[in-house]
């Protein structure tokens, strides 16, 4: 019952309750007297509840219950007070008899065995929380999973935890580098959308020149400014024309040429570059979509892959063979239709130009990123069920998952053509029809073969 030794000493100056020193006589440490839910009553509960009357009723359980965590807590006071927030001292009538009424319903089906053991996941697959009754708090906020014990659970939680942490760590590098890439390259398209705008006034240049030119009769060097008629405006006015005191009329004449054709050429190119840059952040921005679904570190081998044949990445220093990829995500509709999903550019690639027959209905979110989605229908339009199932799955696997509505385009891979040069996953299609849905995870879940 002595104390050996501790990696952290606690004597009488840090505290008179309970010193941890080498020799001391060992002590539990202090705890609250709390009730146990299973055991107590409905007058002992609100009798110690009553002695935190100003803390948020949540808070107030927590320190009553023995072993009470902060989501049933809530989970409690949102069945009590119908979703209102309130203290301890505002619990009386028929709102405490709505509480106890739940702890008892929790209570017996404790006992009975038939309580669930649930956990919480946010709508983008993060692990929020779990408990061992069911969770209603969250409405459509949350996603919850259900398992037959806690055994169950918690392996299930913690595994799926370190997978998830594991990867992240992983693709930490990848996400830094396509948000630094993507911001850079809009920034750069900016500029070039500003420089851009400066070029809409070269059509002025050529017309000053035009007129200095069928003017030079009546100016000479040395002269600041010509005074000359626009032709080209149908009224004739009269226009200001700057002039170099330098340079010869015609000089002049040439100057203003120069300065015109100079402006058109940046225009035809910048038009091109800012094109090129807004596909580049398109791009990014799929990689980018494509990280966050990653479920292994061989899709994040494959995506970095993916980066350094296009050039954003150098080749990883990584010996002997990377973690292998896994195939397309493959689902079945509830007409018995087969859906596969790349998961990841190449893997899009593949799939559409390589993979699916011409005949198959291929879908894709409007106007945002997302994985390419293929029903193999043998050239026949699938039934409207199939072609929802297809759509909330093509929702779900894509930038609009959190969405309440996504419009998602479908027709068949024979109007689905990708240009030569593009980027990988970039296609052009034709031809289509036009889907709105809301995303459903767990449908979406429930279809995966």
């Amino acid at each position: 019952g002595r104390i050996i030794d501790s990696i952290k000493r606690v004597g009488q100056e840090m505290s008179s309750v309970r010193m941890v020193l080498p020799g001391a006589q060992y002590t539990l440490p202090p705890r609250e007297q709390r009730l146990n839910l299973m055991e107590c009553t409905k007058e002992e509960f609100l009798a110690k509840i009553a002695e935190n009357p100003t803390a948020e009723l949540s808070k107030a359980i927590m320190k009553t219950l023995e072993g009470i965590s902060p989501v049933f807590a809530r989970e409690a006071v949102f069945f009590a007070a119908r979703g209102a927030e309130i203290t301890a001292e505002q619990l009386s009538g028929d709102t405490a008899d709505r509480l106890w009424f739940y702890f008892s319903k929790v209570r017996d089906s404790i006992n009975d065995g038939t309580n669930v053991y649930t956990v919480l996941k946010t709508k983008e697959g993060n692990l929020k929380d779990f408990c061992f009754c069911d969770i209603t708090q969250y409405g459509a906020l949350m996603v919850t999973k259900s398992f037959e014990s806690p055994s169950v659970l918690l392996d299930y939680f913690y595994a799926e935890r370190d997978s998830l942490s594991r990867i992240k760590q992983k693709a930490n590098d990848l996400f830094k580098l396509l948000i630094n890439t993507s911001e850079r390259t809009q920034r750069r398209v900016q500029n070039q959308r500003e420089e851009l705008k400066e070029c809409k006034d070269r059509e002025k240049y050529r017309i000053y020149g035009d007129l200095i030119t069928s003017n030079l009769y009546a100016l000479e060097k040395g002269m600041a400014y010509a005074e000359v008629q626009d032709f080209y405006d149908e009224n004739c006015p009269t226009v200001k024309i700057p002039l170099d005191k330098r340079l010869t009329p015609t000089q002049n004449a040439q100057k203003y040429y120069k300065e015109y054709r100079k402006l058109d050429t940046a225009e035809k190119k910048l038009t091109v570059l800012i094109a090129e840059g807004e596909q580049e952040v398109k791009y990014l921005d799929s990689v980018f979509d494509s990280l966050t679904r990653a479920q292994t570190e061989g899709d994040i081998a494959e995506l970095r892959e993916e980066l350094f044949q296009e050039g954003y990445v150098k080749r990883s220093k990584f010996k002997g063979k990377p973690p292998k990829a896994l195939p397309p995500i493959r689902y079945r509709s509830s007409d018995g239709y087969e859906i596969r999903v790349g998961r990841n550019n190449k893997q899009n690639d593949r799939l559409t130009c390589k993979e699916a027959e011409k005949t198959d209905l291929w879908l894709h979110v409007k106007d945002i990123t997302g994985s390419h989605v293929i029903v193999t229908c043998d050239g026949e339009m699938p039934p409207d069920r199939t072609i929802e199932e297809a759509a909330i799955i093509a929702a779900c696997n894509s930038k609009g998952r959190n969405s309440s509505r996504v419009d998602v385009d479908y027709t068949f891979i024979r109007n689905v053509k990708k240009p030569n040069g593009s980027k990988p996953g970039m296609v052009i299609f034709t031809n289509n029809y036009t889907i709105t849905v809301k995303p459903d995870t767990e449908l979406e879940e429930k279809l995966r073969v």
